[in-house]
């Protein structure tokens, strides 16, 4: 009976180049070569959603993180160097910003646990769980980002050792979850732009519902955090300055001063407009010497004033605008101030016989008093916006600068040298692979080495604290002949090759392996190996002194080796060539993907499959199989493993096209 049951499969029509598990959900999120990113369900593989590529976010994705709650995909784009936030229940973006190289890799970690002090609806949805996480970004080039939140950057660094995040964490924790709030709520303003409607009414309430509160709310979180960098004993060292923050509070006082404006020139349009289009009306009426109502012929000396008012303002011939596009005639006041331009107002306020204004011109401490705003008559809503947007970052972004700087490289071990590949194109390459046993405090790296070692896995591990030591610091695996069904019996001619691996959960990493004695749609095998059945033999006499100076592939025959030798925790993947696999020890599920990056198998590991199941299986297998092509013999000198990062030795099958089945 074979061990785990196969749940779904499926044929895709663009090659899959990223899959990651949700941490908490039957869902897996798959990345292709278009650009489009798809959620299914583990069920049948059941498609949830897909979101489209499109010029404004990017094509080209180089990486997948799910948030440790499960509730938000993180993916990085290449070609737009952006960094989306969607939403699990729906494809659409709910936070993005850009990173200035090329993400290759994602980590979405939680740092620590805390007690939530405030939670509001929207900005709840992108926090999430408020014990403060991290979405970690790597690239090619070798930088690392660490975002908190998976929104606001704390540290760019270029090592290993966060002894400052570490001593500071609470102080980042809180300082982290304003910039989130902050950024959130300047994020939101910016949607506002895009759905003001044209009619009075609908721009007056979006001003007071969302302008006036985002901003105050702005305005509440800045005071706090200015609070915050006034405790110099706690956040100086973070990089937290407190008169940064006061320029940022400034901006969007200013700001608020702007929004109030417009709601005046909204008020004041609306009566003029009213008033104006009523007599207007009447006027009609009795031009064509139609019965005017009672009601409408009443007008106070209040409702001419407004008529005048229109007139005088909208119909006076402005010489200022002569060189303005042809236009001789101010027409609209409002739209003015929502045009994304550096252009001044065509009308501004007018300021005359203002007794504040006059009050301050004449007052000389006045002016430059800190507890008055700057105000900017002259210019508009979104150019304030712009302006304040712009200090809020550069204020924010110098504790990510003081964070990184003070991050230095603890440690630093030479595993093996890649060929590197001429194709930028990314890949779904797994190995190697890292994994944090937080139960025994063990950082683990699963990886292999090519050139040297074709049939074995290594394992290093290390304690996460530097100072101490751990016993079989460095093991190689080899895989013994556990096919009984084999052509050949001989393990001494067996030889199987690690094609990815995946830790399953603390105890167990899951194997796709493939068979050098290869048998027509049996040469793929995936596997759970538990480490226990690594580490149960302590070999304390043969022990690996190695340098970290030194390359380990340079000495990779002194490196103790293990045979293990899998009893039922295994499955042979018939008519596949499997490749790839992603899992969830959480969910107990796995995900195969063929090398050509098109067929993929769902598993639930912890269940066997029953007869009646499985030829089922085996007769969709065989007809999904059926497009496949055989795949080429390879020469046994290392070319047919393709654990390395190097793209370029991906199996030929990988240009072969296999019949698509609806998605």
């Amino acid at each position: 009976m074979p061990a785990f049951r196969q749940v779904g499969e499926k044929q895709l029509p663009q090659e899959v180049v990223f899959m990651s598990w949700s941490p908490k959900r039957d869902l897996i999120a798959l990345a292709n070569r278009a650009g489009e990113v798809l959620l299914h369900r583990l069920a049948n593989f059941q498609r949830v959603w897909s979101l489209p590529p499109n010029e404004n976010t990017g094509k080209e994705v180089t990486a997948l993180a799910w948030r440790p709650d499960g509730k938000i995909l993180a993916f990085g784009l290449a070609d737009t160097k952006r960094i989306i936030l969607c939403d699990v229940e729906k494809p659409e973006s709910l936070h993005s910003f850009s990173v200035d190289l090329s993400i290759t890799y994602m980590h979405w970690m939680e740092v620590t646990e805390e007690n939530s002090e405030e939670k509001s609806d929207e900005i709840m949805k992108l926090l999430g769980d408020v014990r403060l996480n991290a979405l970690v970004l790597g690239g090619s080039s070798g930088f690392i980002e660490i975002y908190a939140y998976g929104m606001f950057k704390i540290a760019t660094v270029n090592g290993l050792d966060t002894s400052l995040l570490s001593s500071y964490l609470p102080e980042v924790t809180r300082m982290a979850r304003k910039f989130t709030h902050i950024s959130t709520l300047l994020q939101g303003l910016k949607k506002l732009g895009q759905s003001i409607e044209s009619s009075y009414s609908s721009i007056q309430k979006l001003v007071i519902s969302h302008l006036q509160s985002g901003s105050e709310a702005l305005l509440y979180h800045l005071s706090e955090l200015k609070g915050m960098a006034l405790w110099k004993q706690k956040y100086e060292s973070l990089g937290l300055d407190a008169s940064g923050i006061d320029e940022a509070i400034t901006a969007v006082g200013s700001f608020i001063l702007k929004a109030n404006e417009l709601l005046q020139v909204i008020d004041s349009s609306m009566k003029n407009f009213k008033a104006f289009f009523r007599w207007l009306y009447v006027a009609m009426l009795r031009m064509s010497e139609d019965h005017v109502l009672p009601e409408l012929n009443k007008m106070t000396q209040k409702d001419i004033t407004f008529v005048a008012d229109f007139l005088t303002e909208h119909f006076n011939e402005a010489p200022e605008l002569y060189n303005r596009k042809g236009k001789y005639f101010n027409v609209e006041r409002v739209g003015q101030y929502l045009k994304d331009e550096d252009d001044d107002l065509v009308s501004p306020p007018n300021t005359e016989g203002n007794q504040w204004f006059n009050f301050l011109k004449d007052s000389t401490h006045l002016k430059e008093s800190p507890l008055l705003f700057p105000y900017y008559p002259e210019k508009s809503l979104h150019f304030v916006k712009r302006q304040m947007e712009g200090i809020i970052d550069h204020c924010l972004q110098k504790p990510a600068d003081v964070i990184g700087k003070s991050v230095h490289q603890a440690v630093c071990m030479s595993l093996y040298k890649i060929c590197q590949s001429e194709d930028s194109t990314p890949q779904l390459v797994k190995l190697p692979f890292l994994w944090n046993d937080k139960t025994s405090n063990l950082h683990y790296v699963l990886f292999t080495m090519l050139e040297n070692s074709i049939s074995k896995i290594h394992i290093l591990r290390r304690h996460t604290d530097t100072s101490r030591s751990v016993s079989n610091g460095i093991l190689a695996v080899e895989f013994g002949n556990f096919l009984n069904n084999s052509i050949n019996e001989s393990s001494e001619s067996r030889c199987y090759s690690c094609l990815d691996a995946h830790f399953y959960d603390d105890e167990t990493v899951t194997v796709v392996l493939k068979e050098s004695v290869q048998q027509e749609g049996k040469e793929r095998v995936l596997a759970q190996l538990p480490l226990s059945s690594v580490y149960s033999d302590e070999d304390q006499d043969r022990k690996f002194i190695w340098d970290s100076m030194e390359r380990l592939d340079e000495r990779s025959g002194e490196i103790p080796t293990r045979t293990v030798f899998l009893e039922n925790q295994w499955r042979v993947l018939e008519n596949m060539k499997a490749q790839y696999v992603s899992v969830n020890g959480i969910r107990k599920v796995s995900c195969v993907l063929s090398s050509n990056l098109r067929h993929v198998r769902v598993f639930e590991m912890d269940v066997e499959d029953d007869g009646e199941v499985e030829e089922e299986e085996e007769e969709e297998t065989t007809q999904i199989a059926a497009g496949e092509t055989d795949e080429p013999n390879q020469p046994a000198d290392g070319q047919d493993n393709v654990c390395d990062a190097s793209a370029e030795e991906l199996p030929d099958e990988t240009e072969e096209h296999e019949t698509s089945l609806d998605p």
